[in-house]
């Protein structure tokens, strides 16, 4: 995600001109620091996902978009909020993991604008139900073993 925000900014080939570096809006750089918090919280060097978004599901599933990586053991999930007039209402599906090992699991989501924590949840695999916190639009959730 950071060097994708980055290339509509970045100096011509060949140029010398390294203010094209530092041409990002605030908002990409809080969208970066956002994920780095999100994203710190797994163990990179010991997650070896797939896409996994079969895996990953909330209720109303017309309604939802789900994007998911797993290695079975940790899921990293994107939920969004499929409102074709992007109102931005508040909603609060019941989302479903799948393909998890048979253990126990804490599901922690985050508010994919800031990267802070939004509620935490304790489940047991290899597949389980658990309610999302109130959000607009999109959510990210971390389930990993305990």
């Amino acid at each position: 995600a950071g060097p994708g925000l980055r290339w509509p900014c970045n100096p011509a080939y060949g140029e010398d001109d390294q203010e094209g570096y530092l041409a990002l809006s605030h908002g990409m750089y809080d969208g970066q620091k956002a994920l780095r918090r999100i994203l710190s919280t797994i163990d990179w060097t010991d997650f070896s996902p797939t896409s996994a978004s079969h895996a990953a599901s909330a209720e109303g599933a017309d309604e939802f978009i789900s994007m998911a990586l797993s290695d079975g053991r940790v899921m990293l999930a994107l939920f969004l909020d499929d409102d074709p007039e992007f109102l931005g209402k508040e909603v609060r599906p019941t989302v479903t993991f799948r393909s998890l090992q048979r253990t126990s699991y804490r599901v922690t989501w985050h508010n994919l604008r800031t990267g802070d924590v939004l509620q935490q949840d304790r489940a047991q695999g290899p597949e389980f139900s658990v309610r999302a916190p109130t959000f607009r639009t999109f959510v990210a959730a971390v389930a990993e073993t305990y």
